[in-house]
């Protein structure tokens, strides 16, 4: 102790009317302990008061709330794509099947493929009667013979005349070159129903055993014998040369059978 004398301290009840010499304490500090003695140079009041917590910088704060907005927004994602049909085929939701960014780069174009015509079908009889037309101004020839996939034709080359020049229709009508006389009369195309070609035309395969080939020809009256009346004629033959043939009238009228 020093010279100075310091007053007993008697911290009392609250009732008694005796107080520190320094003022009312606190009941607890922040260290566990009351602050008995005499004043410092440091005001205590500090001591009282409940350390602040530390707060993380505006830049801190603001990268945590980005973080969790960003995972939730996973989370939904995630949680939608679970119940998407799609989301497991890339192109389902793109009708051409685009699945990447093709950078720029264009798609090949696909090489075009020549599809050869099918002559002894409705429509590719209907093809080849309208190149005719359109070629010679009429539909009437003195032979056509139509295999399946191109047909060579006896054109007149006049109005009246038995003269003829051949030519071949595979999706175009081409000139062959040759020309000469006919020895039938002119028959027209137009009058020809494809639909009995194509039914003779099977009729006469289930005549022969495995058909290779078939061809049918459309022809005028002869002008050199009597026939019988016969215009159409479906034949159909195998790889050992067995053949079988159906010769019928315009209007389907079976005239001659034969299989050998």
């Amino acid at each position: 102790m020093s010279d100075q004398e310091w007053p007993t301290y008697d911290p009392g009840d609250g009732e008694s009317g005796h107080e520190s010499p320094w003022g009312r304490e606190p009941t607890v500090t922040p260290s566990g302990g009351v602050p008995y003695g005499p004043p410092t140079a440091h005001d205590p009041q500090p001591l009282l008061v409940r350390p602040r917590r530390r707060r993380g910088s505006p830049a801190v704060v603001a990268g945590l709330v980005i973080g969790v907005a960003l995972a939730v927004v996973l989370a939904l994602v995630a949680f939608s794509t679970d119940d998407d049909p799609t989301a497991s085929d890339p192109t389902a939701s793109d009708p051409f099947g685009d699945t990447g960014d093709l950078g720029g780069v264009d798609d090949p174009a696909e090489p075009a493929v020549d599809v050869p015509p099918d002559v002894l079908s409705v429509e590719g009889y209907a093809d080849l009667v309208a190149a005719v037309r359109d070629r010679t101004g009429s539909t009437r020839v003195f032979e056509a013979v139509l295999y399946l996939e191109y047909a060579v034709l006896d054109v007149p080359v006049d109005q009246s005349s038995l003269r003829k020049e051949l030519l071949r229709w595979d999706g175009e009508l081409g000139d062959l070159g040759t020309k000469g006389r006919a020895t039938e009369q002119r028959i027209d195309l137009a009058a020809v129903d494809p639909a009995l070609l194509v039914r003779l035309v099977r009729r006469a395969a289930r005549l022969v055993e495995d058909p290779t080939a078939s061809y049918v020809i459309i022809r005028g009256r002869s002008t050199v014998f009597d026939d019988d009346g016969a215009r159409i004629y479906a034949y159909a033959s195998n790889e050992f040369g067995e053949t079988a043939y159906l010769a019928t009238r315009l209007d389907g009228t079976l005239v001659r059978r034969y299989v050998g």
